[in-house]
């Protein structure tokens, strides 16, 4: 009985989420322009806002080409925000399903960008957006979707939208900016055990795809899918530790991995996957806005001179 209430406050709310903004903006499109409050005292404008940034991760597309952000998932931009008085309008774009982040290319040959997304709510659409009129410039459907974890997360390294769905990995991309999409490869993991499915995606700093599953198998896989390596952290389909947030990489080959228990460092030398070290933490149970048990939150990378953290 409790599954079957927790499946119908699922739906509900993904009804609201799909439903509520189109409403509002509907109800209110004054709203659509935004006034930027004054400060008493704003804060100074920081004339090099690019020099705490992170290793720049060359294989990804641009500046925010995944989920977090970039490799350390640090998901936080080095621009300020908007001053007064300055105006903000914003447009609504209706995907009739939900997507959770979203990927921006780099420029194409003219100059302009597209928006790539994944939604994970009853079709599991990939969309691929306009930016300079905000429109949409195709959707497909993968085969076989179901509602869950998997494709919350995604990847956009060299025009190629990298997204996990249940044991598989789907690679889509285009011939142009405007140009419909198409699936360019798919890597299924092997040896799948009941259950399994892709949750974190990332890209190491030599380019391959680092993911992880609900289970525990951390892995990697080069772009064109033709070379991959696995390492579990639980054995033989065991599931003593889960998995529900994505995953981070530094440019030393480390990927980081929170589950339900601890948080690891898996070594990537360029051919292998090996632990790096184990380090748990206090868990709880899952709560609201969680996917899962444990931090609930991807591992974040961050430098502090020569201190070097992994925040959950």
């Amino acid at each position: 009985m409790r599954k079957r209430y927790a499946a119908l406050a699922i739906v509900l709310a993904l009804i609201l989420s799909l439903a509520l903004p189109e409403l509002l903006f509907q109800l209110y499109p004054s709203s659509a322009v935004l006034n930027v409050d004054k400060l008493l005292n704003p804060p100074p404008e920081n004339p090099n806002p690019f020099a705490a940034e992170p290793p720049a991760n060359k294989y990804l597309d641009s500046v925010w080409a995944e989920s977090h952000r970039n490799s350390y998932c640090q998901a936080s931009s080095p621009f300020e925000a908007p001053r007064f008085p300055e105006k903000l309008r914003f447009e609504y774009l209706t995907l009739r399903d939900l997507p959770i982040t979203i990927a921006f290319s780099e420029p194409y040959e003219d100059g302009k960008r597209v928006a790539w997304v994944s939604t994970v709510g009853f079709t599991g659409k990939i969309a691929k957006i306009d930016l300079e009129n905000f429109s949409l410039i195709d959707e497909i459907t993968p085969e076989g979707h179901r509602m869950g974890i998997s494709g919350a997360y995604s990847v956009l390294a060299n025009r190629t939208f990298f997204v996990p769905k249940l044991n598989r990995i789907y690679a889509y991309g285009d011939n142009g900016r405007l140009s419909r999409i198409e699936l360019k490869g798919v890597f299924e993991l092997p040896e799948v055990c009941s259950g399994e499915e892709i949750v974190g995606i990332t890209l190491t700093y030599d380019g391959m795809i680092a993911f992880a599953t609900n289970f525990g198998r951390v892995g990697v896989v080069s772009p064109n899918f033709g070379d991959y390596a696995l390492y579990p952290i639980n054995q033989n389909c065991e599931i003593a530790e889960t998995i529900s947030n994505s995953i981070a990489a530094d440019e030393s080959g480390g990927i980081y991995v929170v589950t339900d228990k601890a948080v690891y460092r898996i070594n990537w030398d360029g051919k292998s996957l090996r632990l790096g070290w184990r380090a748990e933490y206090q868990t709880g149970e899952q709560r609201g806005g969680r996917l899962g048990k444990g931090s609930g939150s991807t591992p974040s990378l961050m430098n502090c001179g020569e201190d070097r953290f992994v925040v959950i």
